[in-house]
């Protein structure tokens, strides 16, 4: 694999065309809904390649700056930051979309259920005509090992997101979540795909991620309720679908 990097933050923007056979949209200190002028021109680099059907995997601010350049809004979350091992329930339609990649097998042997390690503060509040559905699964995850629903390590804690359906065909589609986090990822069957989480973390850059949170004073105090720095340690100790994750985002830059 050839990879080229380029650094938004510095004025550097590949050229829309230019033959790469992807581009992944990886995470920030920054969140997209701040007034910074590269996030805009990002934006506007995102729906130019999005014109062009350039494929685009979006990773935590990579997935927020793909939904605000396509007609989506990202808010600090008021409900608190969402750190450490979470699981979600990927959507009927997700997993028609992942019966297409080839990937659909291994989620459909944990009940349609996805887990990631997640670190974001965001929200994204969707309007028309962003969302072509609006999938909520009927109940919220509850960790086998505690059964209790507010527990890290469920997906359960996180955010407050109001979706909208739309009847643009063209509109991104809810990879899935819950009923407090519904949008834990977006794809439109062809050129795009997001994930809220981090397919590329360990459980030790989760831990870094908290102790740099808690430096910043961001963290505990941003923890939703019920939620402890013991419970995230403890939740990025339960395993992730790391090889599917992988295996999804091979499989989406290499099928036609």
């Amino acid at each position: 694999i050839l990879w080229e990097v380029y650094e938004p933050a510095e004025g550097q923007l590949p050229p829309v065309g230019a033959g790469f056979d992807g581009y992944i949209l990886s995470g920030s200190f920054h969140g997209v809904y701040e007034d910074i002028p590269w996030i805009a021109e990002l934006c506007e680099w995102i729906r130019r390649a999005h014109e062009k059907q350039e494929k685009m995997l979006g990773i935590c601010f990579g997935h927020q700056a793909i939904a605000k350049a396509l007609g989506g809004t990202v808010e600090e979350n008021p409900a608190g930051f969402e750190i450490g091992r979470c699981t979600f329930r990927v959507t009927d339609e997700a997993m028609d979309y992942l019966e297409a990649l080839g990937t659909a097998d291994m989620l459909k042997n944990k009940d349609n259920q996805l887990d990631m390690m997640m670190v974001h503060g965001c929200v994204l509040v969707f309007q028309t005509p962003f969302f072509a559905n609006h999938s909520i699964p009927d109940s919220v995850l509850v960790h086998p090992a505690t059964n209790d629903a507010t527990s890290y390590g469920t997906a359960s804690v996180a955010a407050r997101d109001y979706l909208v359906p739309s009847t643009r065909p063209e509109a991104l589609k809810n990879l899935g979540g819950t009923e407090v986090s519904p949008v834990n990822g977006l794809f439109n069957g062809s050129n795009i795909l997001t994930f809220q989480g981090h397919p590329e973390f360990l459980p030790e850059a989760v831990n870094v991620c908290f102790d740099k949170l808690s430096d910043r004073g961001i963290l505990p105090k941003r923890l939703p309720p019920g939620v402890d720095e013991a419970k995230v340690r403890q939740s990025v100790k339960l395993s992730v679908d790391a090889d599917w994750l992988a295996r999804t985002c091979w499989k989406f830059f290499t099928q036609k």
